[in-house]
C-alpha cells in the first residue's frame, strides 16, 4: 500500500539543537506523516497544499486503486495529526468518478475550493467543489456544492483556482480541441454560475503554439 505523504519542512526557534532546514519534529513526531485514503490497496497522491488561516493544513490530491480514482482532500491540526472536525475523520474521499484534484485555496470567508477533473461517462470536464469549514459540501455552490464544466466536446480539466477580490472564482487549465490541448480560463460567480462578464460565456481559450498547451 502506499500512503499521501505529507512533508512539513518547517523552521522552528523553538525546537532545540535544530537548524535551518531541519524536519520540524513537532509535527508528526518526525518531521512527516503518511496517511492512507481511501481504497485498498491504492496509489495516493497529494498535489496542492495550503494553511488556513487558523494554522491547520489541507492537502487536496486523489486515491487510485488502478480501476477508478476519487477527488481528496485531507485536514490536518498543525502537529500533524488528522483534525476529526473536517468529516468526522479529517478525510474527505469517494468523490467523483476518475476524480483528480489539483488545487485547493480557502476563501476569505473560511470556506475550501477544490479544483481538477471528473469523468462525466464520456470524457473529462472541470471539476469544481466547495466545502463548509466541517467538510460538508456548500449546497448554496451549484446547488450540491460541486460544479462540472465543459469546455468543448473534449476532455478538459483544471489545474489551478483562485478567488478575486470580489469573490468570483477563476479556474485556469486546459480544454482538447480535437488535435492538441489550449490553455483555458474559466470564471464562475460566487454561487457556482458561470460568470458571463468574461469572455461572453465565462470561458476563454488561447492557443499558445502548434502543439498541446494547458
Amino acid at each position: 500500500m502506499r500512503y499521501l505523504p505529507v512533508f512539513a519542512l518547517l523552521l522552528s526557534a523553538t525546537l532545540l539543537h535544530a537548524a535551518p532546514g531541519d524536519l520540524d519534529t513537532s509535527f508528526g513526531g518526525d518531521g512527516w506523516v503518511n496517511t492512507p485514503i481511501a481504497f485498498n490497496p491504492a496509489n495516493d497522491e497529494v498535489q496542492s497544499v495550503i494553511q488556513q488561516a487558523d494554522g491547520k493544513l489541507v492537502a487536496a490530491g486523489y486515491s487510485n486503486n488502478g480501476n477508478n480514482a476519487s477527488c481528496v482532500l485531507v485536514r490536518y491540526n498543525s502537529d500533524g495529526s488528522l483534525d476529526t472536525s473536517f468529516n468526522g475523520t479529517g478525510k474527505l474521499a469517494g468523490l467523483g468518478s476518475n476524480c483528480y484534484f489539483y488545487s485547493v485555496i480557502q476563501q476569505a470567508d473560511g470556506k475550501l475550493v477544490a479544483a481538477g477533473v471528473t469523468n462525466n461517462s464520456y470524457n473529462d470536464d472541470i471539476f469544481l467543489a466547495r466545502f463548509n469549514i466541517d467538510g460538508s459540501f456548500d449546497t448554496s455552490f451549484n446547488g450540491a456544492g460541486v460544479k462540472l464544466t465543459a469546455i468543448g466536446t473534449a476532455n478538459d480539466g483544471a489545474r489551478s483556482v483562485i478567488q478575486q477580490a470580489d469573490g468570483k472564482l477563476v479556474v485556469a487549465g486546459y480544454s482538447f480541441n480535437g488535435s492538441d490541448k489550449n490553455v483555458a480560463l474559466v470564471r464562475f460567480n460566487s454561487n457556482g454560475s458561470l460568470d458571463t462578464s468574461f469572455n461572453g460565456t465565462g470561458k476563454l481559450t488561447t492557443d499558445i503554439g502548434t502543439s498541446s498547451d494547458q
